[in-house]
């Protein structure tokens, strides 16, 4: 596993096109443990409301294929999707990472206290 920030993760996506997704694409998502919470409680909720609310929809997501079944791993961006399926739009900008970038694990959210 390599653990990189979400600086180095725009890197690694720098010069690779975004392109429309609908967002039925990250259904499964919606059933998955986000953020790192096991069970949310409205002291772990409401931050992440707010940052879904103040996501600035003009930049894409950035995500990765899992290797096993091929679908979409959100490496930067799960507020920024939270707020698409919220408002219920139909598609959302995104750069997908080559196959080789499966491993990295995000670290170090400026969400982090």
């Amino acid at each position: 596993m390599r653990h990189l920030s979400v600086e180095e993760v725009w890197k690694l996506a720098e010069g690779i096109h975004s392109r429309m997704v609908d967002t039925s694409e990250f259904a499964l998502l919606l059933d998955q443990s986000v953020w790192g919470e096991q069970a949310f409680s409205l002291g772990n909720f409401i931050p992440h409301l707010k940052r879904s609310i103040d996501a600035e929809l003009s930049y894409p997501i950035i995500v990765v294929r899992h290797r096993i079944d091929n679908e979409y791993f959100v490496l930067d961006g799960m507020h920024r999707l939270a707020k698409h399926l919220a408002y219920g739009l139909k598609y959302i900008s995104v750069i997908e990472l080559p196959e080789d970038c499966n491993d990295i694990v995000v670290v170090g959210d400026q969400y982090e206290t």
